[in-house]
Parts: structure tokens; C-alpha cells; sequence
């Protein structure tokens, strides 16, 4: 007795007929397709372009995670190594931690080591180094009466020749200064004066230019700020004089010392003199100096648009 197939047991293979048999297989085979299709239909199939993409949104959720706060640190060591392992500085701060935009993140957690980030700040950014900028000595003035603040002044005499004197070094003496006046006193506002001459300390006013340190850069903005709060100060400086903005100094229309000499002599002793001699303070000046009026006339034009 011959043995059937197994497939044979099946409808329409039953009969042996070939119609049937063809016509079994279609309706088989299509049950077979809509079942496969029924279980793949949920598995997504990947795009190259999606692929691609998925590390560059990891790459940016992984920047947004490593922005943080002032509040989330416990000491300035740890706000340190967070901000030189990233490599902030105050022109890349995505986190706005330097909201005074001087290289110093969290004013008040990072005061201790202000010259660290200082010293950093100026690698980031290409400042100059030591060797660009000149040596100078600094000379404290009067205090100004401001509505009952502590408002200080202060003068810098850079020794350097006026055309070497740029925005680079203005702002670089600006720094030190700062940080260094804000060690030795408190005050809630701060300008330093930039003059080439110590004469010109007596007469107020600046040469080179003017920096202010105040509260959100605004001397208004003072009357709610203790004195020796600096967190929300803000540098403000501006590079030249009233007279003669910008820098540097053309060596060819800047005084010479000795026309500086005579200016200062015309602005101060000579009008002494002029009431007790009748002279006017170009004439006294002139004779001091052993030089003809339009001479004097020439120095005194000359340093005062300087």
C-alpha cells in the first residue's frame, strides 16, 4: 500500500486534482504573505539620513546636560575645573555664568581666585601678554561725593610712549587695577583715569581713556548695593579723551614734554602770576620759558586737544 504525503491530507490536495491543487496553493501562499505582513508591519525600518543624524542629537543633548548654574557648585575649585575643562571664557559662555563678561564666572563664588580666571581668560581669548604691556604706576585721587557711596578714584601713568598706548593695553591695566583695588578697599564705585602725566592728576579727566566700575555698568544703579558687593558690577570703559577720542595717539600731533611743561605751567602757576604782574597767563608762560607767545599759544592748543 503506497504511503500519502502529509500534504496531501490537506483541502484541495485531497482529490489528486490539479485544478484543485493549483488553485489550494494561491490561497495558501496568500494567507502565508498577509500573516508575515501582519508581523513585520510594526518594525520600523531605518533611514541612512536618521542614522546619521541620531549622534549629532547626542552630541547636543550631551552639550545641553553639561550646562550648569552658579548654584550648582560647592567651591570656586570646582567651578574652576568645570570652566577650563569646557573651555569657557567670556566669549564662549553658553551658560552665562560671566554675566560681567570679564572672564570671571559667579562673581561672588569665584572672588578668591579671580586672578586664576583672569590668568585663563586672557590664554582663551589671545590677550596680551605680560611682555606687550607697559609698566605704570598708580596714583589714588579724591573720592567723589555720590549720593552717600563710596566712590573712588584713581589715576594711571603708563610708562610708554603715547602711539604704543592701545585698547589692548587700556583694558589689560584696567583688569590688574581693578582686581587690585578691590583687595586693598570696598567701595560701590570705582574710575580709573588714564593721563600721561602725574600735572594731570590736579586738573581731573583722562588721555588715554576712562574705565568705570559699576553696578550693571551704571552709576544709577548703585543705591541698592553694599559696598565690597561686586557681583553686579560691570566693566565700562572709554579709549581716548574728551577732546580726541580713539587710539592710539599720533606721535606727530601728540605734545612733546617740553610743550606739556608749558601747558601745565599755563594752567596752574601762571595765572598766579598773572594777577600779581599783570600779565596775562600765555605772557608769564612765555617768560618762563624763554619762548614767544605764539609759541605758548601753540603748546596749550596742542595739549589740550590731546
Amino acid at each position: 500500500m503506497q504511503k500519502k504525503h502529509k500534504w496531501r491530507r490537506l483541502p484541495g490536495f485531497r482529490s489528486g486534482a490539479r485544478w484543485k491543487a493549483v488553485t489550494a496553493f494561491m490561497v495558501y501562499l496568500g494567507l502565508l504573505i498577509g500573516i508575515a505582513a501582519a508581523l513585520f508591519a510594526g518594525t520600523p525600518i531605518n533611514d541612512p539620513g536618521e542614522e546619521e543624524a541620531a549622534p549629532a542629537e547626542t552630541e547636543a543633548a550631551k552639550d545641553n546636560t553639561a550646562l550648569k548654574s552658579c548654584s550648582d557648585f560647592e567651591d570656586d575649585q570646582q567651578l574652576y575645573a568645570y570652566w577650563t575643562e569646557h573651555k569657557f571664557s567670556s566669549e564662549n559662555d553658553p551658560g552665562g555664568l560671566d554675566s560681567n563678561h570679564d572672564g570671571v564666572p559667579c562673581a561672588v563664588l569665584s572672588e578668591k581666585m579671580e586672578d586664576e580666571f583672569t590668568a585663563y581668560e586672557k590664554e582663551q581669548t589671545g590677550g596680551a601678554s605680560e611682555l606687550d604691556i607697559p609698566s605704570y604706576t598708580l596714583h589714588k585721587g579724591e573720592n567723589t561725593n555720590y549720593n552717600d557711596t563710596v566712590y573712588v578714584n584713581y589715576y594711571v601713568i603708563p610708562d610708554a610712549a603715547p602711539p604704543s598706548i592701545d585698547e589692548t593695553v587700556i583694558d589689560t591695566i584696567s583688569d590688574e587695577v581693578i582686581m587690585d583695588i578691590k583687595k586693598k578697599e570696598e567701595f560701590h564705585l570705582l574710575t580709573i583715569n588714564f593721563v600721561d602725566a602725574k600735572e594731570a592728576i590736579d586738573y581731573g579727566g583722562y588721555v588715554y581713556g576712562k574705565t568705570d566700575y559699576f553696578p550693571h555698568g551704571d552709576i544709577e544703579a548703585v543705591e541698592n548695593d553694599e559696598p565690597g558687593d561686586y557681583s553686579n558690577h560691570e566693566i565700562d570703559t572709554v579709549y581716548g579723551s574728551i577732546n580726541n577720542e580713539g587710539l592710539p595717539k599720533q606721535e606727530e600731533n601728540y605734545p612733546t614734554d617740553k610743550e606739556l611743561d608749558m601747558y601745565f605751567y599755563w594752567a596752574g602757576p601762571a595765572y598766579g602770576q598773572s594777577t600779581d604782574s599783570g600779565n596775562s597767563p600765555v605772557e608769564a608762560t612765555a617768560d618762563k620759558f624763554n619762548v614767544s607767545k605764539e609759541t605758548v599759544e601753540q603748546a596749550v592748543q596742542k595739549a589740550s586737544n590731546r
